[in-house]
């Protein structure tokens, strides 16, 4: 029977998932250049050119980005229309330097050109949702607050067979929470994102060399 939104795995099955996620991705995460430095302002530029594309289109474009505009003052300054040439590539460039540019001026005259580190405060910047701005707080602060997007709630979903599997769901994200438990590390985040790109395919999923087949549900039921 799939859990309901009303159950909880037991806090041992969330330990045992949250470790082994932790402890592949130490072994067999992917090494991104805003994984490796983790301050506000880089972490604020990845997450808003990680919307609705893939890390893979990100990696070409962030590098450059920063040299062009290396602090939000900088980007605050800017002109829209070198920002979207700055990212076009990623698909609605228009969008993108919109918000991109919005955001950073924002930030500058509003605080100080320092990136906010409160959740209320960060949804309201454009650009940015809850798990941008859950990423935000995780990443660059240190904030224990759980984060869900597509893929983190597809995996939570696949293996623990729970009945819903949308990021729009509250009690995903309150599963998510316990799973997280007590510290959010980034490693438990970054390597649910990676599980999924990796292993837990949505088709085809290389079950066998996942480090949750033995808490699997889908696999349970695949075998």
């Amino acid at each position: 029977m799939r859990l309901s939104v009303k159950e909880t795995p037991s806090k041992r099955t969330l330990n045992r998932f949250r470790n082994a996620v932790i402890s592949w991705f130490d072994d067999n995460g992917r090494d991104y250049p805003w994984r490796e430095d983790t301050t506000p302002y880089r972490i604020l530029i990845a997450e808003m050119l990680l919307r609705r594309t893939t890390a893979t289109a990100v990696l070409r474009v962030y590098s450059p980005f920063l040299a062009t505009f290396s602090s939000i003052e900088e980007l605050a300054r800017a002109d829209q229309a070198e920002i979207q040439r700055t990212v076009k590539g990623l698909g609605l460039q228009r969008v993108r330097a919109n918000h991109l540019s919005r955001t950073s001026k924002t930030i500058q005259n509003d605080h100080g050109g320092e990136v906010p580190n409160d959740l209320d405060v960060l949804l309201k910047l454009p650009g940015l949702g809850r798990y941008s701005a859950a990423a935000i707080l995780n990443f660059a602060f240190g904030q224990s607050v759980s984060m869900v997007d597509g893929n983190i709630a597809h995996l939570v979903s696949r293996v623990l067979d729970f009945e819903s599997a949308s990021p729009d769901d509250e009690s995903i994200w309150k599963l998510v929470d316990n799973i997280g438990q007590p510290d959010h590390d980034r490693r438990l985040y970054w390597g649910m994102i990676d599980l999924v790109a990796l292993v837990c395919l949505r088709s085809n999923p290389r079950c066998q060399l996942c480090p949750l087949n033995n808490l699997c549900e889908y696999y349970r039921k695949a075998t």
